[in-house]
């Protein structure tokens, strides 16, 4: 039986976690000592998940199709 892996972890929780990545990958950038391309990566990687994260719906979806009149 398939199961998707994203069910096992609460919205709230995987919120939360997009944020604490995000944060720690900011927080090596500034604190390690890596060179200016790594700490360039990094700060790019955390400004792409921040983006991912302000644009995902975290609200629990619903089962069943959207009637064709709501679509838009």
């Amino acid at each position: 039986e398939f199961r998707r892996v994203s069910s096992d972890l609460p919205r709230a929780v995987h919120r939360w976690g997009d944020w604490a990545f995000a944060l720690a990958l900011v927080a090596g950038a500034a604190l390690l000592e890596v060179d200016a391309r790594t700490r360039g990566l990094l700060g790019g990687v955390a400004v792409a998940l921040a983006v991912v994260a302000l644009s995902t719906n975290y609200a629990k979806r619903r089962l069943g199709r959207t009637p064709p009149d709501a679509r838009r």
